[in-house]
């Protein structure tokens, strides 16, 4: 599966401002150099490299880009993963870079968003 991103004004604000809200809590808890902002989501580096980590992602079916439905709109974070053939299908890979593979899940509107940022921080520290 792979997906493409959008300009994040062109998705619906409620999810811009809690993928925004979230990402600004991952960069309270890490270095400014390992956060990335491309237009159309939010990225954090590893700690010990320039690889993505993880990603912040709004998906919107209305401007869906690509194969990848993950489930209703929202807001998702990817995680990196280096899975196997058996598991690819479980994956997205986000354009330009196809190959980096990203387990993924939604946020909740009840979550609560600083026990998951520690979290996105945690598992981004490999």
């Amino acid at each position: 599966m792979h997906h493409q991103t959008v300009s994040l004004s062109q998705y619906d604000p409620r999810w811009q401002q809690l993928a925004l809200d979230l990402f600004q809590r991952v960069g309270a808890r890490v270095n400014p150099g390992q956060l990335a902002h491309p237009d159309g989501s939010y990225s954090l580096l590893q700690s010990s490299g320039r690889e993505r980590a993880a990603k912040i992602v709004i998906y919107q079916a209305a401007h869906a880009k690509g194969d990848w439905q993950p489930g209703p709109d929202g807001v998702y974070v990817g995680l990196r993963t280096n899975g196997g053939s058996a598991t690819r299908h479980l994956t997205v890979g986000y354009l330009p870079n196809p190959d980096d593979r990203f387990c993924f899940f939604r946020i909740e509107a009840t979550q609560d968003l600083d026990s998951m940022a520690d979290f996105i921080v945690a598992s981004a520290d490999y």
